[in-house]
């Protein structure tokens, strides 16, 4: 199957509860994406948000001891505080469904909300 096909596919999974069950265990692949996430995507993410902070244009994270290198984006920081925004919303027993492996992949310290950034939450889509 095509990448781009099984996008959609998944996005018209609205509704479906089967196998995706919170009260169900993250399968080992689902862990591994999350530990792959928590190894890259985490630390470009806070990278690009103090980047943008100070001003820079350029800015630097390691992924598995490979340092790489970005634009800062000021689209990359509204996900990222969507994501904490998403989390935070999200009902006590769901975060704590999914702490385990949130904590596993190093995300749990960087959900919560830094000083100032609740407030610069945009309304999802409305850039």
């Amino acid at each position: 199957m095509r990448a781009y096909q099984g996008t959609h596919h998944v996005d018209d999974l609205s509704g479906h509860d089967g196998d995706w069950a919170a009260s169900r265990a993250p399968g080992e692949t689902l862990t591994a994406l999350v530990k792959l996430a928590g190894r890259s995507f985490v630390p470009m993410m806070q990278a690009n948000a103090a980047a943008l902070a100070s001003g820079q244009k350029l800015f630097h994270f390691p992924v598995d001891n490979a340092p790489l290198s970005s634009f800062s984006m000021p689209y990359k920081l509204f996900c990222w505080l969507w994501l904490k925004q998403m989390y935070t919303d999200l009902p006590a027993p769901d975060r704590d469904a999914r702490g385990p492996p949130l904590e596993d992949a190093g995300f749990l310290p960087v959900l919560n909300f830094g000083p100032g950034e609740e407030e610069r939450v945009l309304v999802f889509g409305m850039m």
